[in-house]
């Protein structure tokens, strides 16, 4: 970063363009109210207020990186459930000892109950 953020900001806006097309006016034009949330989404990354918290371990969200992909979503019409996740079933399979507890679906949250149980409690 050089310091100026008009500066680093317009840096940016080219390597989001080059990597997601945003802002490109071949592939996903941006709009005044685009650039000013992608400028404010900038800005709190780069530029945290005196005494912000920027400590993003353990699920905080990244500020540019949520606004770029939202707005990526949305021009794209695709609508998710949460920042990272769809509601879609996936499935799972296994194989070897306890794969009987992986053999149709099931909800995500038994999947670490179901390896415990296998590894510590031994399959019954």
């Amino acid at each position: 970063l050089s310091g100026n953020a008009d500066t680093d900001f317009e840096k940016m806006m080219e390597v989001i363009g080059e990597n997601f097309g945003l802002g490109n006016e071949e592939k996903i034009p941006l709009d005044d109210k685009d650039t000013k949330l992608l400028k404010d989404a900038f800005n709190a990354s780069m530029y945290p207020s005196e005494g912000e918290d920027v400590d993003l371990t353990y699920g905080k969200y990244e500020p540019l990186a949520t606004v770029v992909i939202k707005m990526m979503s949305d021009k794209a019409a695709v609508g998710w459930t949460t920042h990272a996740h769809t509601g879609v079933n996936v499935p799972v399979y296994a194989l070897g000892i306890g794969a009987e507890y992986f053999s149709s679906y099931i909800d995500n949250t038994d999947i670490p109950k179901f390896i415990e149980e296998i590894v510590i409690e031994g399959v019954h």
